[in-house]
């Protein structure tokens, strides 16, 4: 049971980082809450929930937002679990789609 708990205590925070990211990157880029609802066929509700780590980003959905916003997907992932502090905020996105896309 102590090993659930320990799960679901660093998902809650990768979902939290990766929210943090997308409000940050959105932010950078200028891009409304309303213009990521648009792009992922989603309430505006959805995506604050998103950026406040109470909604979980498919992977389907990440790359989509990775694909608008000229990121890379790990740039999501940035300061996540186990993951860099820095974090890549490349605009090249090809690498991470072509490996997505198989």
């Amino acid at each position: 049971m102590e090993h659930c708990k320990q799960m679901d205590f660093v998902t809650n925070q990768i979902d939290e980082s990766i929210g943090k990211n997308l409000r940050k990157i959105r932010a950078v880029k200028h891009v409304s809450v309303a213009q990521v609802a648009r792009w992922l066929d989603a309430s505006e509700d959805f995506v604050v929930s998103l950026e406040r780590g109470q909604a979980r980003l498919r992977a389907s959905e990440m790359l989509v937002l990775a694909e608008r916003f000229g990121v890379r997907i790990s740039s999501f992932f940035s300061g996540a679990p186990g993951q860099s502090k820095t974090g890549e905020t490349g605009s090249d996105v090809r690498g991470d789609v072509k490996a997505a896309r198989g």
